[in-house]
């Protein structure tokens, strides 16, 4: 069977924290996933600070303890341009020199994702949104996966961005 890549958005981090652990949980290895969320108020380190036993600080969001059941070792930090610091796992993380130098375009294009496509899910996670991404030869079970879990209807979003003026991603 080829590999293929299923690609969502979620607009909750607990959303895309789940369907993560779903993935995992059905036998789907690290290498086969990646996810990207933006990291603007330092949630890494916060999660750092969790799971080393510090106490983490009262700005910490339920994101960050949503994120912190992802497993902090398959979490990193990347500096993304047109996006700034993002948190990111699995084969993202594996492919943070081509994102950091290409841009989250070309990651993501690299992937297999349409152009047209990665232009709105690199603008949604440049507005806060969470990206998993999988690639593999199960996509019909992980298209299954991710769309229990709430993700963004790609087509509504791009029409609410292009509402507001925005015409594609100019990270």
């Amino acid at each position: 069977m080829p590999v293929e890549t299923v690609t969502r958005l979620f607009d909750r981090p607990e959303d895309a924290s789940a369907a993560y652990r779903q993935l995992q949980a059905a036998g789907f290895p690290e290498s086969e996933i990646s996810i990207a969320m933006a990291d603007p108020d330092g949630r890494l380190h916060k999660l750092n600070q969790k799971h080393s036993g510090e106490e983490v600080s009262e700005g910490a969001t339920t994101g960050d303890l949503i994120m912190g059941g992802l497993g902090i070792a398959a979490l990193g930090a990347l500096a993304i341009p047109g996006i700034g610091p993002i948190i990111a796992g699995g084969a993202l993380l594996a492919a943070g020199a081509t994102a950091a130098t290409g841009g989250m375009l070309g990651t993501l294009i690299g992937f297999g994702v349409s152009e047209s496509d990665s232009h709105v899910y690199a603008e949604g996670v440049r507005q806060g949104g969470s990206l998993l991404t999988v690639r593999s030869e199960r996509a019909a079970e992980a298209q299954a996966i991710l769309d229990s879990n709430a993700p963004v209807d790609l087509a509504a979003r791009e029409r609410d961005y292009r509402a507001t003026g925005w015409t594609r991603f100019d990270g």
